[in-house]
């Protein structure tokens, strides 16, 4: 078995696996247990498209029957929980599955926010 983070922080959302915590700046974010495993594993692989099979197996443990809504369902519902709180977000890719990625009007705030400045194209 790989290794396993017990704390992941990503700008302002934060999820800790020993505590069983996701935090959402200083608001913390009520999810269910099913919840909380489907974040975990998108967080720990931001920016990447997991498969609807995969987050099936690393959750419940079983395969993807192609007919299977409850995942659809569980996202939803951590969708509506986590929505305008982080510049994080859970996208569906069709067909492939799904990412937890930073939204691109976030990602462009995050660099100004940082110092990073786009040069004006007339200069």
């Amino acid at each position: 078995m790989g290794f396993e983070m017990s704390r992941i922080a990503l700008g302002n959302v934060t999820i800790d696996r020993d505590r069983f915590e996701v935090w959402a700046g200083e608001q913390r974010v009520d999810v269910t247990f099913v919840e909380f495993e489907l974040l975990y594993q998108l967080a720990r692989n931001a920016g990447k498209v997991l498969a609807r099979s995969r987050l099936l197996s690393a959750v419940w443990n079983e395969p993807s029957t192609g007919e299977d809504r409850k995942l659809t369902v569980h996202m939803s519902r951590l969708r509506k929980k986590m929505s305008g709180s982080s510049p994080w977000r859970i996208e569906t890719v069709t067909k492939r599955g799904y990412a937890f990625a930073m939204t691109e009007a976030r990602r462009e705030r995050a660099s100004l926010d940082r110092g990073i400045q786009r040069m004006p194209h007339n200069a």
